[in-house]
Protein backbone atom coordinates (compact mmCIF):
# COMPACT_ATOMS: atom_id res chain seq x y z
CA UNK A 1 0.00 0.00 0.00
CA UNK A 2 1.04 3.57 -0.59
CA UNK A 3 0.62 6.57 1.66
CA UNK A 4 -1.75 6.82 4.59
CA UNK A 5 -5.38 7.84 4.16
CA UNK A 6 -5.55 9.22 7.72
CA UNK A 7 -6.40 5.74 8.99
CA UNK A 8 -5.15 3.63 11.84
CA UNK A 9 -3.09 1.25 9.70
CA UNK A 10 0.62 1.77 10.17
CA UNK A 11 3.42 0.67 7.86
CA UNK A 12 4.75 -1.58 10.58
CA UNK A 13 1.55 -3.61 10.18
CA UNK A 14 3.09 -4.94 6.96
CA UNK A 15 6.68 -5.59 8.06
CA UNK A 16 8.33 -8.83 9.14
CA UNK A 17 9.13 -12.08 7.39
CA UNK A 18 6.51 -13.92 9.45
CA UNK A 19 3.82 -11.65 8.04
CA UNK A 20 5.06 -12.13 4.49
CA UNK A 21 4.98 -15.92 4.92
CA UNK A 22 1.48 -15.87 6.42
CA UNK A 23 0.32 -13.45 3.75
CA UNK A 24 1.66 -15.67 0.97
CA UNK A 25 0.02 -18.75 2.52
CA UNK A 26 -3.40 -17.25 3.21
CA UNK A 27 -4.08 -14.66 0.53
CA UNK A 28 -5.75 -15.92 -2.63
CA UNK A 29 -4.25 -15.96 -6.11
CA UNK A 30 -5.80 -13.62 -8.66
CA UNK A 31 -7.82 -15.65 -11.20
CA UNK A 32 -7.02 -15.49 -14.90
CA UNK A 33 -10.51 -14.07 -15.46
CA UNK A 34 -9.29 -10.89 -13.74
CA UNK A 35 -6.30 -10.66 -16.05
CA UNK A 36 -8.50 -11.19 -19.09
CA UNK A 37 -11.00 -8.55 -17.96
CA UNK A 38 -8.26 -5.94 -17.50
CA UNK A 39 -6.65 -6.70 -20.85
CA UNK A 40 -10.02 -6.46 -22.57
CA UNK A 41 -10.56 -3.00 -21.06
CA UNK A 42 -7.16 -1.92 -22.42
CA UNK A 43 -7.92 -3.39 -25.85
CA UNK A 44 -11.10 -1.31 -26.06
CA UNK A 45 -8.97 1.83 -25.67
CA UNK A 46 -6.29 1.04 -28.24
CA UNK A 47 -7.63 3.80 -30.48
CA UNK A 48 -6.39 6.29 -27.86
CA UNK A 49 -2.85 4.94 -28.15
CA UNK A 50 -2.87 2.45 -25.28
CA UNK A 51 -0.25 -0.20 -26.06
CA UNK A 52 0.64 -2.12 -22.83
CA UNK A 53 3.99 -0.39 -22.53
CA UNK A 54 4.04 0.27 -18.78
CA UNK A 55 2.10 -1.19 -15.86
CA UNK A 56 2.37 0.34 -12.38
CA UNK A 57 1.13 -1.94 -9.59
CA UNK A 58 0.46 0.22 -6.51
CA UNK A 59 0.49 -1.50 -3.12
CA UNK A 60 2.00 -4.54 -4.82
CA UNK A 61 2.69 -6.38 -1.57
CA UNK A 62 4.48 -9.65 -2.26
CA UNK A 63 3.83 -9.32 -6.00
CA UNK A 64 0.90 -11.70 -6.51
CA UNK A 65 -0.96 -9.38 -8.91
CA UNK A 66 2.26 -8.08 -10.47
CA UNK A 67 3.21 -11.62 -11.44
CA UNK A 68 -0.18 -12.33 -13.05
CA UNK A 69 0.16 -9.37 -15.45
CA UNK A 70 3.94 -9.25 -15.91
CA UNK A 71 4.08 -11.07 -19.25
CA UNK A 72 1.49 -8.77 -20.83
CA UNK A 73 3.51 -5.54 -20.61
CA UNK A 74 6.85 -4.27 -21.88
CA UNK A 75 7.75 -2.83 -18.48
CA UNK A 76 6.24 -3.38 -15.03
CA UNK A 77 6.88 -1.51 -11.78
CA UNK A 78 5.53 -2.62 -8.41
CA UNK A 79 5.57 -0.17 -5.51
CA UNK A 80 4.83 -0.58 -1.81
CA UNK A 81 5.69 1.03 1.54
CA UNK A 82 6.63 -2.33 3.11
CA UNK A 83 10.31 -3.24 2.84
CA UNK A 84 9.54 -6.86 3.76
CA UNK A 85 6.95 -7.17 1.00
CA UNK A 86 9.22 -5.59 -1.61
CA UNK A 87 12.11 -7.88 -0.68
CA UNK A 88 9.87 -10.93 -1.02
CA UNK A 89 8.42 -9.70 -4.32
CA UNK A 90 11.92 -9.35 -5.78
CA UNK A 91 12.63 -12.98 -4.86
CA UNK A 92 9.42 -14.46 -6.23
CA UNK A 93 8.81 -12.35 -9.36
CA UNK A 94 11.98 -12.58 -11.42
CA UNK A 95 10.77 -11.49 -14.87
CA UNK A 96 13.42 -9.35 -16.54
CA UNK A 97 10.86 -6.64 -17.40
CA UNK A 98 9.73 -6.21 -13.75
CA UNK A 99 11.20 -4.09 -10.98
CA UNK A 100 9.99 -3.29 -7.49
CA UNK A 101 10.50 -0.02 -5.63
CA UNK A 102 10.05 0.94 -1.99
CA UNK A 103 8.14 4.23 -1.69
CA UNK A 104 7.53 6.55 1.22
CA UNK A 105 4.97 9.11 0.05
CA UNK A 106 1.91 9.55 -2.17
CA UNK A 107 3.83 10.48 -5.33
CA UNK A 108 4.08 7.74 -7.95
CA UNK A 109 7.64 7.19 -9.24
CA UNK A 110 6.93 7.41 -12.99
CA UNK A 111 6.86 10.19 -15.55
CA UNK A 112 3.72 12.05 -16.61
CA UNK A 113 1.68 10.51 -19.45
CA UNK A 114 3.83 7.36 -19.38
CA UNK A 115 1.63 4.60 -17.98
CA UNK A 116 -0.99 2.46 -19.72
CA UNK A 117 -2.36 0.72 -16.63
CA UNK A 118 -2.33 1.38 -12.87
CA UNK A 119 -3.49 -1.49 -10.68
CA UNK A 120 -4.33 -1.70 -6.97
CA UNK A 121 -4.94 -5.17 -5.59
CA UNK A 122 -6.91 -4.67 -2.34
CA UNK A 123 -4.92 -1.52 -1.57
CA UNK A 124 -7.03 1.39 -2.81
CA UNK A 125 -8.74 1.86 0.55
CA UNK A 126 -5.37 2.62 2.20
CA UNK A 127 -4.53 5.45 -0.18
CA UNK A 128 -5.00 9.19 0.13
CA UNK A 129 -7.79 9.12 -2.44
CA UNK A 130 -7.68 12.67 -3.88
CA UNK A 131 -3.88 12.67 -4.12
CA UNK A 132 -3.76 9.18 -5.62
CA UNK A 133 -6.40 9.94 -8.25
CA UNK A 134 -4.58 13.14 -9.19
CA UNK A 135 -1.37 11.14 -9.58
CA UNK A 136 -3.16 8.59 -11.79
CA UNK A 137 -4.51 11.46 -13.89
CA UNK A 138 -0.92 12.73 -14.23
CA UNK A 139 0.83 9.50 -15.16
CA UNK A 140 -1.74 7.71 -17.33
CA UNK A 141 -1.70 8.07 -21.10
CA UNK A 142 -4.94 9.12 -22.80
CA UNK A 143 -7.22 6.11 -22.62
CA UNK A 144 -5.11 4.59 -19.87
CA UNK A 145 -6.86 2.70 -17.08
CA UNK A 146 -6.89 2.55 -13.30
CA UNK A 147 -8.05 -0.90 -12.14
CA UNK A 148 -8.77 -1.29 -8.41
CA UNK A 149 -9.29 -4.96 -7.58
CA UNK A 150 -10.85 -6.61 -4.56
CA UNK A 151 -12.14 -9.94 -3.34
CA UNK A 152 -13.98 -11.05 -0.24
CA UNK A 153 -15.39 -14.18 1.44
CA UNK A 154 -19.01 -13.67 0.49
CA UNK A 155 -20.89 -16.96 0.92
CA UNK A 156 -20.46 -19.89 3.31
CA UNK A 157 -21.93 -23.29 2.45
CA UNK A 158 -21.59 -26.83 3.78
CA UNK A 159 -19.55 -29.38 1.81
CA UNK A 160 -22.80 -30.84 0.46
CA UNK A 161 -24.01 -27.44 -0.74
CA UNK A 162 -26.37 -26.38 2.04
CA UNK A 163 -26.39 -22.59 2.62
CA UNK A 164 -24.76 -21.37 5.85
CA UNK A 165 -24.35 -17.59 5.51
CA UNK A 166 -24.37 -14.87 2.87
CA UNK A 167 -22.53 -11.58 3.41
CA UNK A 168 -24.88 -9.72 1.07
CA UNK A 169 -28.08 -10.74 2.84
CA UNK A 170 -29.95 -8.20 4.93
CA UNK A 171 -28.97 -8.42 8.62
CA UNK A 172 -26.28 -10.95 7.72
CA UNK A 173 -24.64 -12.41 10.83
CA UNK A 174 -21.55 -13.17 8.71
CA UNK A 175 -21.27 -9.50 7.78
CA UNK A 176 -21.59 -8.54 11.46
CA UNK A 177 -18.86 -10.98 12.51
CA UNK A 178 -16.43 -9.67 9.88
CA UNK A 179 -17.14 -6.04 10.73
CA UNK A 180 -16.82 -6.66 14.47
CA UNK A 181 -13.37 -8.13 13.88
CA UNK A 182 -12.11 -4.90 12.30
CA UNK A 183 -13.76 -2.78 14.98
CA UNK A 184 -12.16 -4.87 17.73
CA UNK A 185 -8.77 -4.45 16.04
CA UNK A 186 -9.19 -0.69 16.35
CA UNK A 187 -9.33 -0.09 12.62
CA UNK A 188 -11.33 3.04 11.89
CA UNK A 189 -14.20 3.50 9.47
CA UNK A 190 -11.96 4.34 6.52
CA UNK A 191 -10.61 0.81 6.19
CA UNK A 192 -12.95 -1.14 8.43
CA UNK A 193 -14.62 -3.22 5.76
CA UNK A 194 -12.07 -4.71 3.38
CA UNK A 195 -14.62 -6.42 1.21
CA UNK A 196 -16.33 -6.13 -2.16
CA UNK A 197 -19.16 -4.09 -0.63
CA UNK A 198 -16.64 -1.59 0.80
CA UNK A 199 -15.25 -1.00 -2.68
CA UNK A 200 -18.75 -0.72 -4.10
CA UNK A 201 -19.32 2.17 -1.66
CA UNK A 202 -16.06 3.81 -2.75
CA UNK A 203 -17.12 3.34 -6.37
CA UNK A 204 -20.36 5.22 -5.78
CA UNK A 205 -18.44 8.20 -4.35
CA UNK A 206 -16.30 8.65 -7.46
CA UNK A 207 -17.40 11.42 -9.79
CA UNK A 208 -15.52 10.20 -12.86
CA UNK A 209 -18.11 9.42 -15.59
CA UNK A 210 -16.00 6.63 -17.13
CA UNK A 211 -16.13 4.46 -14.01
CA UNK A 212 -17.27 0.86 -14.38
CA UNK A 213 -17.87 -1.88 -11.81
CA UNK A 214 -17.11 -5.40 -12.99
CA UNK A 215 -18.10 -8.61 -11.21
CA UNK A 216 -15.30 -10.69 -12.67
CA UNK A 217 -15.23 -14.14 -11.08
CA UNK A 218 -16.15 -16.35 -8.16
CA UNK A 219 -13.99 -19.01 -6.56
CA UNK A 220 -15.04 -21.75 -4.14
CA UNK A 221 -12.44 -22.78 -1.57
CA UNK A 222 -12.58 -25.39 1.18
CA UNK A 223 -11.80 -23.94 4.60
CA UNK A 224 -11.66 -25.10 8.19
CA UNK A 225 -12.28 -22.85 11.19
CA UNK A 226 -8.52 -22.84 11.83
CA UNK A 227 -7.70 -21.90 8.24
CA UNK A 228 -10.23 -19.04 8.33
CA UNK A 229 -8.60 -17.75 11.53
CA UNK A 230 -5.23 -17.82 9.76
CA UNK A 231 -6.74 -15.89 6.85
CA UNK A 232 -8.10 -13.21 9.17
CA UNK A 233 -4.90 -12.95 11.22
CA UNK A 234 -2.91 -11.30 8.41
CA UNK A 235 -5.39 -8.45 8.04
CA UNK A 236 -3.82 -5.07 8.80
CA UNK A 237 -4.48 -3.76 12.26
CA UNK A 238 -4.43 -7.11 14.06
CA UNK A 239 -1.00 -8.65 14.09
CA UNK A 240 1.03 -5.77 15.61
CA UNK A 241 -1.21 -5.33 18.64
CA UNK A 242 -1.09 -7.29 21.89
CA UNK A 243 -4.18 -8.75 23.51
CA UNK A 244 -3.23 -10.09 26.97
CA UNK A 245 -6.84 -10.96 27.80
CA UNK A 246 -7.96 -13.89 25.59
CA UNK A 247 -11.63 -12.92 25.76
CA UNK A 248 -10.76 -9.53 24.20
CA UNK A 249 -8.55 -10.91 21.44
CA UNK A 250 -10.34 -10.07 18.12
CA UNK A 251 -9.43 -13.47 16.63
CA UNK A 252 -11.05 -15.28 19.56
CA UNK A 253 -14.16 -13.11 19.29
CA UNK A 254 -14.25 -13.75 15.54
CA UNK A 255 -13.94 -17.48 16.16
CA UNK A 256 -16.90 -17.41 18.54
CA UNK A 257 -19.01 -15.66 15.90
CA UNK A 258 -17.96 -18.06 13.14
CA UNK A 259 -18.59 -21.11 15.32
CA UNK A 260 -22.04 -19.75 16.21
CA UNK A 261 -22.86 -19.45 12.50
CA UNK A 262 -21.63 -22.96 11.72
CA UNK A 263 -23.45 -24.57 14.63
CA UNK A 264 -26.66 -22.78 13.71
CA UNK A 265 -26.31 -24.53 10.33
CA UNK A 266 -25.88 -27.91 12.03
CA UNK A 267 -22.06 -28.22 11.81
CA UNK A 268 -19.74 -29.01 14.72
CA UNK A 269 -17.82 -25.74 14.76
CA UNK A 270 -14.52 -27.13 16.03
CA UNK A 271 -11.18 -26.05 14.55
CA UNK A 272 -11.24 -28.88 11.99
CA UNK A 273 -14.82 -28.32 10.82
CA UNK A 274 -14.82 -28.01 7.03
CA UNK A 275 -17.02 -25.72 4.95
CA UNK A 276 -16.91 -23.97 1.58
CA UNK A 277 -16.21 -20.27 1.13
CA UNK A 278 -17.20 -18.49 -2.07
CA UNK A 279 -14.93 -15.54 -2.79
CA UNK A 280 -16.17 -12.85 -5.15
CA UNK A 281 -13.61 -11.03 -7.30
CA UNK A 282 -14.56 -7.58 -8.58
CA UNK A 283 -12.86 -4.64 -10.27
CA UNK A 284 -13.40 -0.89 -10.22
CA UNK A 285 -12.32 0.50 -13.60
CA UNK A 286 -11.67 4.18 -14.36
CA UNK A 287 -10.45 5.43 -17.75
CA UNK A 288 -8.46 8.57 -18.44
CA UNK A 289 -10.98 10.27 -20.68
CA UNK A 290 -12.19 12.76 -18.11
CA UNK A 291 -10.31 14.22 -15.10
CA UNK A 292 -10.28 11.84 -12.14
CA UNK A 293 -12.13 12.94 -9.04
CA UNK A 294 -14.45 12.22 -6.16
CA UNK A 295 -17.89 13.66 -5.44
Amino acid sequence: MLGNNDNSVNRKDFEGQDLVSNYESNQLEWPDEMRQAILECLKQNESYGVRRRLLLDVGCGAGKLTKVLADDFDHVIGVDVSKSMIENARKTVTNSNVKFELVSDDLLPVESCSTDLVTCGISFHYLNTPVFLAECDRILVDGGILACLVYGPNILTSLDGRPIANYSADSSRWKQVLREFHINCGVNETVREIHVSRYAAIFKSLANPTKRWLHVAKSDRKYTVKKMLDYMSVIAGYRTKKYPEPDKDPINIFRQGLVEILRHAGLDGNDDTEFMVTFEFSAMIIEKKKPFGIA
